[in-house]
C-alpha cells in the first residue's frame, strides 16, 4: 500500500530553514549560491531557500570536516572538498527518502519539525543518508 501526498512549497521552505538556521551547522558550510533567474518568493527573504526552491537555483555547501587529521592538516593541500549541491532534484529525491523516517514526517506534517528536522531532511537530500547525529 502506498500514501502520495502533496507537500506545500511553503512547508517545504520551512523545513529547509530548520535545517540552515539550526541543524546543519555542525557538518555544513555554505561555499556559493546558483542565483535562478526568478527567485521564488518566500516570507522573509533567505537565498538559502529561495534560490533551491526556485527553477535552476541552488545551494552550495561542503561538508565540514572536524576529524583530527582533518584538523592536524588544515593549510595542506588534501584534496578539493566535494561540492554538495541543494536544488529541486535533491529536494525531490530527499523528499522520498524522508518519507522512510516516520517520526520526522509526523513531526512534520503535524507543523512540529525543529533542527533536528530540518538537519535530517537536508542531509537525505545532500547525502542520501543520514551520516550526522
Amino acid at each position: 500500500m502506498q500514501l502520495t501526498i502533496e507537500v506545500d512549497k511553503k512547508r517545504l521552505a520551512d523545513l529547509i530553514c530548520a535545517g540552515f538556521e539550526g541543524g546543519i551547522g555542525y557538518w555544513a558550510t555554505i561555499v556559493g549560491y546558483v542565483k535562478p533567474a526568478e527567485v521564488w518568493q518566500w516570507d522573509l527573504e533567505a537565498k538559502y531557500v529561495q534560490y533551491p526552491l526556485s527553477e535552476g537555483g541552488a545551494v552550495l555547501l561542503r561538508e565540514v570536516d572536524t576529524s583530527p587529521t582533518a584538523i592536524e592538516t588544515m593549510g595542506e593541500s588534501v584534496g578539493k572538498p566535494t561540492v554538495l549541491r541543494l536544488d529541486l532534484e535533491a529536494i525531490e529525491r530527499g523528499l522520498r527518502l524522508f518519507a522512510t523516517y516516520p517520526k520526522h514526517v509526523d513531526d512534520f506534517l503535524t507543523e512540529n519539525e525543529d533542527a533536528t528536522t530540518g538537519d535530517v531532511f537536508l542531509q537525505l537530500c545532500l547525502l542520501g543518508e543520514i551520516r550526522y547525529g
